[in-house]
């Protein structure tokens, strides 16, 4: 199958649509208890697998014990703004989250205590992740900017503009020289990640707005994906369209909008 010969994909979430278990339903090890109030945007564990952070619409961030569900830490300090997103740097011992209040701010995982707050985008920030080396953060924002800041002293390095719509997700690529940032305008962008030279643009022509674009481990190919039943494959070296994988031709239920792709970190 020709799918199979270029990535592995591990799972989609899928934007306006559910999918439903008709001939098992798999019952969940460990259930959170309600502790957000509002629509949980996502759950990530830490490095070693022991805790899982949650962020929310309730304005909220918080980390819970893995194996027995128990609330360990709540982070409150985003105004009751949305918090979009929320990571762990890779020693675990800050967590970065980004909010509908236009800020980004770092959080010691130990104690929940605020340690700073970055404010430069004027609109919300979507997403908010460090670099490889973790001293430099990158984000994502409803401004149609991606910006890159200085992880210690919260000054930004570099602004990334060429969107003319939000910019929904911004990463690295595995090498770390290079950002990929996908857009409601409909394309992917290649930035340099030292420079903020643009290097080449992904042009959209089936899906429209772009929610999610992502390379593959080895970084020499990209996936977008987006509103439409459309899934783009690139060549991240030269932009050029590889092939695409049709919903349409899968499942026509399930592929009104693919929201967040994942790639299977080993082949």
């Amino acid at each position: 199958m020709q799918i199979k010969k270029y990535f592995h994909i591990l799972s989609l979430l899928i934007f306006f649509t559910s999918i439903h278990l008709t001939k098992a339903q798999v019952k969940p090890e460990l259930v959170l208890p309600i502790g957000h109030t509002h629509t949980v945007w996502s759950a990530k564990y830490n490095y070693n697998g022991n805790q899982i952070l949650t962020c929310s619409g309730d304005g909220t961030a918080k980390i819970w014990d893995s194996k027995t569900g128990r609330l360990l830490i709540n982070m409150d300090g985003h105004n009751g703004h949305s918090v979009n997103s929320a990571i762990y740097k890779p020693d675990n011992k800050h967590i970065l989250t980004a909010s509908s209040d236009s800020s980004v701010k770092i959080w010691d995982s130990r104690t929940g205590k605020l340690l700073k707050s970055f404010n430069s985008h004027n609109g919300k920030v979507f997403s908010a992740i460090y670099s490889p080396s973790s001293n430099r953060i990158l984000t994502a924002s409803q401004d149609s900017t991606a910006k890159i800041w200085d992880a210690q002293t919260g000054k930004v390095l570099k602004s990334l503009n060429g969107h003319k719509g939000w910019v929904v997700s911004a990463i690295y690529s595995p090498s770390g020289n290079q950002i990929l940032t996908a857009s409601y305008d409909g394309t992917a962008k290649i930035w340099d990640a030292i420079s903020g030279e643009l290097l080449r643009t992904l042009v959209n022509d089936t899906n429209g707005s772009l929610f999610s674009a992502i390379y593959n481990p080895s970084g020499s190919q990209i996936i977008t994906a987006g509103f439409g039943r459309t899934i783009n494959i690139w060549d991240s070296r030269t932009g050029k369209l590889l092939f695409q994988i049709n919903g349409s031709e899968v499942e026509d239920e399930i592929f009104r909008s693919v929201h967040i792709i994942l790639v299977e970190p080993k082949f």
